[in-house]
């Protein structure tokens, strides 16, 4: 299905409609250096090299409809910590986007390998089905799905998405790595107040059947608030049939300085055999500032805290941003054991440890 897709977006850029369509390329490349402790004060360190080159191609706006396209590679280089020089694992020259999209003033049809994100929630994300998304990383990268999604909104700014997935990349390695998944949903979203409110479902259609239901609003009274919700069956998949996720948060920007902007949310997880049974419910508080100290600088502060385990992260950042260059400095620390609390994928695990990114755009 993957090649089949990717033949079909070159045979339409092929086509001779595309012959006065303005194109561009651009490209993105980082430099992660990762140094971490373990809880017996051993080193571990991380080297990480990526590069995505995308080319954009954009038809110019006839009466009724648009096409566009990109196309994006990614070649990376990792040097773990178990390693002496960098080394070429899998899918280390490998697509990072290939799409193809028909819009109009309401409907938007998008075909291929393409990101896939919605939802209120900022730090504990019940909803991010299709991406991985981590609130430390100043690039918000993720990796894609393959597949075709449709959206239409309405006068009355209400929204409905469509989309049907083939892709063997989501989450669900234990299962089957070279397993093809397949997927189909939905999102309606709608204004409710001062805010917005969305309804999600998602069904997947071979032998699991894994179903999963989800609910997000956010308004703006002043301060922000907001709460996204899921609920999945597994289906005797594991060794519980249903797990259910709750995240409430709220912000608030006070009046100090340039203005500190401070993030909290909550988030209630339960499984079991039946729903919202309370056979295992963890509860975990984030909070998260963020203070601009000028144009190009900003300091940030994430910490989470697990009360159940008596477990605590911290990590604190530094960013400078140019015109073309980005550069972060990060230090975490943790009061429990070793955990990889919020994945990065280029992030090693230890109780402390401090990171640089240093990213170039052009």
């Amino acid at each position: 299905m993957n090649n089949y897709l990717k033949y079909s977006i070159l045979l339409l850029l092929t086509n001779q409609s595309w012959l006065f369509a303005q194109s561009s390329i651009k490209g993105e490349a980082t430099l992660i250096l990762d140094q971490t402790w373990d809880s017996d004060g051993n080193p571990q360190n991380q080297t990480g090299l990526r590069y995505i080159p995308t080319w954009s191609v954009v038809q110019p706006q006839s009466y009724k409809y648009r096409l566009d396209t990109e196309i994006a590679g990614n070649l990376s280089f990792y040097k773990y910590p178990d390693e002496s020089r960098f080394s070429l694992k899998n899918n280390w020259a490998c697509f990072h986007r290939y799409w193809i999209r028909l819009t109009t003033d309401r409907f938007e049809a998008r075909l291929g390998l393409q990101k896939i994100t919605f939802g209120s929630a900022r730090l504990f994300r019940p909803l991010a089905w299709f991406d991985q998304l981590d609130p430390r990383d100043p690039q918000q990268y993720t990796t894609g799905v393959t597949g075709l999604r449709l959206r239409y909104d309405f006068p009355d700014n209400t929204g409905v998405w469509l989309w049907g997935i083939f892709d063997e990349n989501l989450d669900f390695d234990q299962i089957s790595e070279n397993y093809m998944l397949s997927e189909f949903g939905g999102r309606l979203s709608y204004t409710i107040g001062p805010g917005e409110m969305g309804l999600a479902y998602n069904q997947r259609v071979d032998y699991l059947k894994l179903r999963s239901w989800g609910a997000d609003g956010v308004w703006d009274m002043g301060i922000g608030i907001w709460i996204e919700t899921a609920l999945t069956n597994y289906a005797n998949f594991l060794c519980y049939d249903w797990l259910s996720q709750l995240t409430i948060g709220t912000d608030y920007t006070f009046g100090v300085g340039n203005g500190l902007t401070v993030t909290a949310e909550i988030n209630i997880s339960d499984s079991g055999d039946d729903i919202f049974s309370g056979e295992n419910q963890t509860n975990l508080w984030g909070l998260m500032a963020s203070y601009p100290v000028s144009i190009l600088d900003n300091l940030s502060l994430i910490s989470f805290y697990y009360p159940d385990g008596d477990f605590q992260y911290n990590y604190v950042s530094w960013q400078r941003t140019y015109d073309n260059w980005l550069v972060q400095v990060s230090a975490f620390f943790t009061t429990g054991e070793e955990l990889s609390f919020i994945g990065s994928a280029m992030s090693t695990v230890g109780n402390k440890g401090f990171q640089l990114n240093l990213i170039y755009n052009h």
